[in-house]
């Protein structure tokens, strides 16, 4: 059948063959000891992206519940400050208004004191106008007082009535002088009160 040569090249090619399966068969071996490193890397990493993502989630709804907290706590803080904002506005009005109307009473007051003082014044006035007009009366008469005595330098007896009278209108200048100071006096403390 075969002759020893074939059988020799036969044998040759099937040890070449065996070699190349040996060499496949480690090829795939080698190959696959590769994919089960990398499958248990991939499993690994797979276990610890789970882990993390376990861990993001964990953290994220923590932080999403301390936003939402935060977030009730600002609402509250909000809801407060609307309502110390809308006293604090009411009480602000109601102090202006409570100044306005104290303030506007006592210019009332004032001027209504003022208005009293003014009218003391004008009164006074007229009175002080009086007394100089009746000074001025008065001085006119001791001048006349006084001619008159000079032309009657021999009549005693009218002499003496006349220094009477001018004796008379001299008590009485005094005390229209003794009131003309007190009326000063009045309008002087009348006008420091102001």
């Amino acid at each position: 059948m075969f002759n020893k040569k074939e059988l020799d090249t036969i044998q040759e090619q099937l040890a070449a063959i065996q070699l190349r399966l040996q060499n496949i068969e480690d090829d795939v071996k080698g190959q696959r000891e590769k994919q089960e490193e990398f499958t248990q890397e991939v499993i690994g990493n797979q276990v610890r992206i789970k882990d993390e993502l376990t861990d993001i989630k964990s953290a994220s709804d923590s932080a999403i519940k301390e936003f939402c907290s935060h977030v009730e706590d600002i609402e509250q803080t909000k809801v407060k400050f609307d309502k110390a904002l809308s006293t604090f506005s009411l009480l602000q009005r109601k102090l202006e208004d409570t100044l306005f109307q104290k303030l506007n009473k006592a210019m009332s007051e004032e001027m209504r004191k003022l208005y009293t003082q003014t009218k003391s014044y004008v009164e006074i006035k007229k009175d002080v106008e009086r007394a100089i007009m009746t000074m001025s009366k008065i001085n006119q008469s001791v001048v006349e007082l006084d001619e008159i005595s000079k032309a009657i330098g021999s009549a005693d007896v009218n002499l003496s009535q006349f220094m009477d009278k001018v004796n008379y209108e001299d008590r009485h200048k005094v005390q229209l002088l003794r009131e003309n100071e007190t009326l000063k006096k009045l309008v002087s403390n009348m006008r420091k009160k102001q």
